[in-house]
């Protein structure tokens, strides 16, 4: 079973913004072998999961124009793993308000962050590379990330902790063997 999504972007049904070329709201998602190519101008994600549940494995997403992957309040442990996420015009992942674990992804020249936690969220990641980006993990906002395995290298920051919105406070993240 093999998907490719191509050439897709945003939409609004029935008063709702859709903003993934794959957008789940309240549902649980598999994403297996998946391979979003490219959103065209106006189009956010790759993929979008809100409120709900999604495991991705084993997915290719590359040159998206921002977001390769967006969760948000995504709480029934997700996990994204053996994935590529590669040349997108923002993050490769954007994590806000979520609880996940993201295992053995590579990570590569995605413009802004290659992970980008944020809004509370917790997240462990084993075992990830993570290179070419202007950050590699940012962890921010009451976020917490533990970090184990893996390589961060080529980015401007490694890992940067901070606080980008007063509302939430500042962030941490535990790095070992890395």
């Amino acid at each position: 079973m093999h998907c490719l999504f191509e050439n897709g972007g945003e939409a609004y049904v029935n008063g709702i913004r859709f903003t993934g070329m794959l957008s789940a709201h309240y549902s649980d998602i598999l994403v297996a072998q998946h391979l979003p190519k490219r959103l065209p101008p106006g189009g956010d994600d790759g993929v979008n999961v809100k409120y709900g549940m999604a495991l991705i494995t084993h997915a290719r997403f590359e040159n998206n124009l921002k977001d390769a992957v967006d969760f948000d309040l995504v709480k029934k442990g997700p996990t994204i793993s053996e994935s590529l996420f590669l040349n997108n015009g923002n993050d490769g992942m954007d994590i806000s308000g979520s609880t996940l674990t993201l295992r053995d992804n590579l990570l590569r020249e995605n413009r802004d962050k290659g992970i980008s936690i944020g809004e509370n969220s917790r997240v462990t990641l084993i075992d990830n590379r993570i290179d070419g980006s202007m950050m590699g993990v940012a962890v921010k906002d009451l976020s917490r990330a533990e970090i184990s395995g893996g390589e961060i290298r080529g980015n401007r920051a490694g890992v940067a902790v901070y606080n980008k919105k007063p509302l939430f406070g500042g962030a941490s993240a535990v790095v070992t063997e890395t």
